[in-house]
């Protein structure tokens, strides 16, 4: 138990405690005087040692609020328990706030009652007001999909929360950093680093030797000076992987030269690195635009010098910079460029002029070959030019990056994306702290919001989200309903009848004898969940709690028809109707569901209807992914499956 709730208990034990007389809490108010009831200085006047002589006339006065303290310390709790382990209970929070913010204390009758109670709100009605307010704000905060009014007071929270972070873990991280150097990814904000980073890091080993004076060098070798991202106001506003390294060279420390930490500019760094690495293996000229590229046109940079890094000498690249406000008179970027890129390697094309319409952004990117990368940070007027705009974009961009800065814009350009056929591979809004759970990397906190999206055209098997996490869809066909797992698109092999080579991954743990065969009847698809089954039962390391689920179906000839399914019974094909009793996973259940549903219309080519009894199982299907990586890999198989023999699947 804490100090302080130890102390509240002490206040409830004293002389006088709630209710008190109107004549005791006026006595109470002239001890705690001109105390700010929110105030440090008035918790540690009502919290002192009750047992010390001093200090028990101001137990004897604060007891008379001591209901109220002790629900005003239950919600400072619940915001300290947000700020510092990024966890909140929501309930509890907002049953605690809304108990804070009606709260009276109580007096029992007597002579002053009137001007006793008026006194009492007087006091108290700042604290009361200002941390409901607080709470409201951190529960919209902890809610992602929460559009509540988000002013000043909100960003303030989310810096508040950003810097505390920093503050208590820039030195820590550096252990990290130096101990694990690139071998697994760097998770600062669970304070751990086991799992791999996206395999698109691992094409970019980082590069050797010192910095010049005054400058830090990235993984890429891209050198920066050292103001860029040093400067002290740029704390609280820049991701913690930068913020960090600046406080490690203000305090003379080596500079790990490591791979992006995880944070929201992870994604970014993906993104950039993929489109970078495709062009390069396609052998096309490489095209970017960065629109908000500040006077040194960050990302631009580190995309050209990814892409120089791995293309051929002769491969043309071309960088767009839109930026009314930082250029200046260009001489930052022009040395910048020099320090960078070989001279001439990259063709620079600079627009200095405001954007505010669709028309705009079509002048400059209709032109010319595809762009592979437009990355879009502009600070709040992406809801001016973007919104109507995707369905054009579609046609003349490969991937697109755009950072946005309310939840509203965010939510609002997500739902035009879908909507437009784009495929959205990964998202996380503004000032949230999912960030990249839904796709298995982790969560962290983030001020700018971040949307990663791929054009139908460019969804293969060497470029999709199998670089950037597990969380891909894919519309094919132009069916919206057709959604395809593209993280590991490398395991078509497994249906492919003659895959390349370097393609040929099987699905984990299923070697079936017919090797690469399509599948094409029944009877193969129901042998083939046997195989499927228990080995994703020996994927989740379930085997002995869920062997009975999954016991390997026996090959039997189909009578008029009818065939077993997992010793749950029969079904028919004529009907096309199935049901299956889902038990405790199910999502790995639906998937295998989903499968059979997949082999069986394959074979009939006529309306199917799968009854499940599981919003859980239903979810698992409509989302294309799931939590474990073993799931998500089954889902791959069978989406891309899906997406190639033409069925057409959805759920209701």
């Amino acid at each position: 138990m804490s100090l302080c709730r130890l102390a509240l208990l002490a206040i409830a034990a004293a002389e006088f405690y709630e209710p008190c007389t109107p004549a005791q809490a006026l006595q109470a108010l002239r001890a705690v005087g001109s105390l700010d009831a929110g105030s440090g200085d008035f918790n540690s006047f009502c919290q002192g040692s009750p047992t010390s002589p001093s200090r028990r006339q101001n137990f004897t006065g604060c007891g008379c609020f001591a209901g109220l303290l002790a629900v005003k310390e239950e919600v400072v709790y619940e915001l300290a328990k947000l700020k510092v382990l990024r966890q909140v209970d929501a309930k509890k929070l907002q049953n605690r706030s809304a108990a804070l913010q009606l709260y009276r204390i109580k007096l029992r009758r007597g002579p002053g009652l009137a001007e006793a109670r008026a006194a009492l709100r007087e006091k108290f009605k700042q604290v009361q007001h200002s941390l409901s307010y607080t709470a409201g704000m951190a529960l919209r905060f902890a809610d992602e999909r929460n559009l509540g009014f988000q002013g000043d007071r909100f960003a303030a929270l989310m810096s508040e929360f950003l810097v505390y972070f920093k503050l208590e873990y820039t030195e820590p991280a550096y252990g990290m950093m130096v101990q694990n150097h690139n071998t697994c990814l760097l998770d600062i904000f669970a304070g751990r680093c086991e799992k791999r980073n996206l395999p698109i890091f691992e094409k970019f080993p980082a590069v050797q030797g010192p910095p010049q004076e005054g400058f830090m060098l990235d993984f890429l070798g891209v050198s920066v000076p050292i103001e860029a991202d040093c400067q002290e106001r740029q704390f609280a506003l820049l991701a913690p992987g930068r913020t960090m390294l600046c406080e490690y060279y203000k305090s003379g420390m080596p500079l790990p030269r490591v791979w992006p930490v995880l944070d929201e500019e992870y994604l970014e760094w993906a993104d950039i690195l993929t489109t970078a690495m495709d062009a390069a293996k396609a052998g096309r000229p490489f095209r970017m635009a960065e629109f908000g590229s500040g006077p040194y046109g960050i990302w631009a940079m580190r995309a050209a010098k990814a892409f120089t890094a791995v293309a051929a000498a002769d491969q043309p690249c071309e960088l767009l910079l839109v930026e009314p406000f930082e250029l200046g008179d260009g001489s930052i970027l022009q040395t910048h460029t020099a320090m960078n890129l070989p001279l001439g390697r990259c063709e620079f094309l600079v627009h200095e002029d405001l954007l505010s319409t669709n028309d705009q952004v079509k002048a400059l990117l209709g032109s010319g070959d595809l762009w592979d990368l437009v990355d879009i940070d502009i600070q709040g007027a992406e809801h001016e030019i973007l919104p109507g705009l995707f369905a054009w974009l579609s046609t003349r961009v490969r991937r697109l990056h755009v950072s946005t800065h309310t939840r509203q814009i965010h939510w609002q350009l997500v739902e035009e994306l879908e909507r437009d056929g784009w495929q959205i591979q990964a998202q996380y809004p503004t000032f949230s702290m999912v960030g990249l759970e839904n796709n298995a990397l982790g969560s962290f906190l983030t001020c700018d919001g971040h949307i990663s999206d791929c054009t139908p055209a460019d969804i293969r098997p060497e470029t999709c989200i199998e670089e950037k996490g597990r969380l891909a869809v894919a519309r094919m066909g132009g069916q919206p309903n057709w959604k395809i797992g593209c993280q590991l698109l490398r395991l078509w092999c497994w249906f492919w009848p003659s895959p390349p080579a370097e393609r040929c991954v099987p699905c984990p743990s299923i070697d079936h004898p017919t090797g690469t065969k399509r599948l094409g009847t029944v009877d193969y698809g129901l042998e083939m969940l046997g195989v499927v089954a228990p080995a994703i039962d020996s994927m989740v390391h379930q085997k002995r709690k869920y062997r009975t689920d999954f016991e390997p179906l026996m090959r039997k000839q189909s009578t008029q028809g009818v065939w077993p399914l997992y010793n749950r019974g029969y079904f028919t094909g004529k009907q096309i109707a199935m049901r299956l009793l889902l038990h405790e996973r199910l999502e790995m259940m639906a998937q295998i569901l989903s499968l059979s549903m997949a082999v069986i219309a394959s074979h009939v080519r006529r309306h199917m209807v799968c009854f499940m009894d599981s919003t859980a199982a239903e979810h698992a299907l409509r989302k294309g992914y799931a939590k474990g990586e073993a799931f998500t890999k089954t889902l791959a198989c069978l989406w891309s499956w899906v997406a190639e023999t033409g069925l057409q699947l959805s759920t209701e």
